[in-house]
């Protein structure tokens, strides 16, 4: 055996014959599946290779489509393609081979063209120049054509000026020749057919869990959609961050990139939830031991409601202030003791991981419960002065100071029976009164302007009973003196006398 024939038996090369009947039997397969693609048909293949005016495009299975390079050049004229880059293409002719295009008109054409691609519903591609009343004027292969504003997107678009100067892709509604063709096209159907093919893709991967990327396609107050190729899921405004979010469109814009977590999809409904948020660490996680109870801390107030006020402890940590934990004195208004952006320091109370619930007091940090002290500073019997906090058809509430409100009763007020205790009293007014209970556990503590103002009556009789016995005395006091006066005038007088008789 020859070196030739060895190295032939090694390689296990054919015969001519059968290397010519492999050949011509690719060359049917090729034809074979060639035949199978359809005008207009969307198919996907790699660049094998780039020569001086087009482009060779495996299409898989033997077969290759050809491109023209005009279609692909930057703005200094050169071929923006490369060889085992992956494209798709629309099959525009298959008459000589096949025919690729990323559309119709790209590189200029003709009213035959745009024809073949109204019959074959070939993409067109177009500029669109001015936008008038009722849509866009748009200039394909060097002919005015027209698309409704319903047509533009598949989205309503609130300015369309935003796409003059664009250069888009359309699909042919209506071609009529003659000297001035009328030629209507369509965004909207194009966009459509292809997000649902995306869709058909999109749909494998959108499963509970699955983190997916995409491309934020609107945002509204109540959160964002997100386009996850040919299929939209929303963002709720409470998934974007943890951090409270009243305004999404200060965080997202469209055509943000982002990256989302799918939370839950019901197709029977066409409702895909995602999240942002889960993305990032979640703050409630080990939060009992960075804010344990007892402990204090520096928070700024995010917002300010009739039952309290939101404190940020962290990023996406908001722990409440209770209307009643704001301060020591009561407070009827949380409006008028903080207010947005106070920076204030607070006792953590209680914390409800599970419920992601933190309860806050304001007043616990800044000071000492005044009631822990009460029954020293204000024994049963102590004569104190308060002001006016509140007035209730039982009784007028009245501040001793900060924190301690004490009842005065409408029996004890010294007012009329029946009568209208805001006629007697008014919010701010001082109020001397009498301590006649003090309970600390219940923190309750009682007063009397009657018990004052029988103590002064009382006071006043004995004050009146003491003026009188002190003149009574006086009164004695001058009738011994006029008798005493009385005696030694006669004494004198009868000195006198005795004196006289002697000198007679």
């Amino acid at each position: 055996m020859t070196n030739d024939n060895r190295e032939k038996d090694e390689l296990d090369v054919p015969e001519e014959e059968d290397f010519e009947a492999l050949f011509a039997a690719s060359e049917m397969r090729g034809a074979g599946e060639a035949s199978k693609l359809e005008l207009g048909e969307l198919v996907r293949g790699r660049i094998v290779g780039i020569g001086k005016e087009s482009a060779f495009v495996d299409l898989g299975g033997k077969t290759e489509g050809c491109l023209q390079l005009a279609e692909y050049l930057d703005e200094d004229g050169q071929p923006t393609l490369e060889e085992g880059q992956e494209i798709e293409a629309y099959v525009v002719s298959l008459d000589d081979g096949v025919q690729l295009s990323a559309a119709i008109a790209r590189a200029g054409g003709d009213l035959a063209q745009l024809e073949a691609a109204h019959e074959a519903e070939i993409p067109v591609e177009g500029t669109v120049s001015a936008i008038n009343k009722g849509g866009a004027e748009v200039m394909v292969a060097g002919l005015r054509a027209f698309c409704p504003v319903s047509q533009l997107d598949n989205q309503f678009v609130p300015d369309p000026s935003v796409f003059v100067g664009q250069t888009l892709r359309f699909l042919i509604q209506r071609l009529e020749g003659g000297r001035r063709p009328n030629l209507v096209l369509s965004r909207r159907r194009l966009l459509e057919d292809e997000a649902a093919v995306k869709a058909r893709e999109t749909r494998k991967l959108v499963v509970e869990g699955a983190r997916l990327k995409g491309q934020i396609r609107s945002v509204r107050d109540f959160g964002a959609f997100v386009d996850l190729g040919g299929l939209d899921g929303l963002v709720h405004v409470s998934e974007i961050s943890w951090q409270r979010v009243d305004d999404p469109t200060t965080v997202l814009a469209p055509g943000d990139e982002v990256e989302v977590v799918v939370l839950k999809v019901d197709w029977e409904k066409n409702r895909i939830s995602l999240s942002l948020r889960a993305l990032e660490p979640d703050p409630w996680e080990d939060l009992p031991a960075r804010f344990p109870v007892g402990s204090s801390h520096e928070g700024i107030v995010q917002r300010v409601t009739d039952y309290g006020a939101f404190v940020e402890l962290a990023p996406g940590l908001d722990g409440l202030v209770h209307v009643s934990e704001l301060d020591w004195k009561r407070v009827s208004d949380p409006n008028s003791a903080v207010a947005s952006g106070d920076r204030v320091r607070v006792r953590v109370l209680e914390v409800d991981q599970a419920r992601k619930r933190i309860s806050l007091s304001i007043k616990q940090a800044s000071g000492v419960d005044p009631w822990l002290s009460v029954t020293e500073n204000y024994p049963e019997g102590t004569v104190v002065q308060g002001t006016v906090e509140k007035i209730e058809p039982f009784g007028v509430f009245v501040e001793l100071q900060p924190g301690l409100t004490a009842l005065l009763p409408v029996s004890e007020s010294g007012t009329e029976r029946g009568s209208d205790l805001r006629r007697h009293f008014r919010p701010g007014q001082s109020v001397t009164a009498q301590v006649l209970s003090v309970s600390p556990d219940d923190r309750r503590m009682s007063l009397s302007v009657v018990a004052v103002a029988e103590a002064e009556e009382r006071a006043e009789v004995e004050n009146f009973k003491r003026d009188r016995a002190g003149a009574a005395g006086r009164g004695q006091a001058k009738q011994s003196e006029t008798n005493s006066g009385l005696s030694t005038f006669g004494a004198l007088l009868r000195d006198f006398q005795e004196k006289g008789a002697r000198r007679d």
